[in-house]
């Protein structure tokens, strides 16, 4: 019963995210927050759920990395779904990796890595679009309402970033945020 009122209350909020963002009405609360930090918090946060799957969870965040403006609760909401989606789709004894680095241009660049199942090419446009979702026999049989990743590349973009997403069926995925240096502090 906690579960499924967790995964409803979940979809309620994200259908509800969904319209302010729809309507023009989706409020952001920027604040300095330390990367590494907010990584670390997010990790924890599925650890569970990946132990239970034996995924091997890891982090590699560059040291003395600045701190980011941007609304802490909307980036937690951003890694919480793409975590979640690459422990999803990673089967047991796989890997998920995040990392964090200033580009060369000093761009602040977070990655998500899973050694899961993948996606094809022709699909990744689909998966961005609200109640976007991929149906085959890899991946019919997971729940979710097909609006995390649309709603981590809406937040991402209010925030004057991209998201880009880059996978072989088989072999993985790898999901990449980029902020504008004008973000980093």
């Amino acid at each position: 019963i906690h579960y499924s009122g967790s995964h409803l209350l979940s979809l309620i909020g994200e259908v509800l995210d969904l319209s302010k963002l729809e309507a023009g009405e989706f409020g952001i609360h920027e604040s300095e927050i330390d990367v590494a930090e907010t990584i670390r918090s997010c990790l924890k946060m599925v650890d569970g759920r990946s132990e239970e799957n034996h995924i091997c969870l890891s982090a590699l965040v560059s040291t003395g990395l600045p701190r980011l403006y941007i609304d802490e609760l909307r980036f937690k909401q951003i890694l919480l779904n793409l975590l979640g989606n690459a422990i999803k789709f990673t089967p047991p004894s796989g890997e998920v990796a995040v990392s964090a680095r200033l580009s060369k241009t000093g761009n602040f660049v977070i990655e998500v890595s899973d050694t899961g199942v993948g996606i094809a090419e022709q699909d990744i446009p689909k998966i961005l679009e609200p109640f976007g979702q991929v149906h085959d026999v890899m991946t019919r049989n997971h729940e979710g309402s097909g609006l995390g990743l649309h709603l981590a590349k809406c937040f991402t973009e209010i925030h004057g970033g991209t998201l880009e997403i880059e996978s072989t069926l088989g072999a993985g995925t790898n999901v990449t945020l980029t902020f504008p240096r004008e973000r980093t502090v």
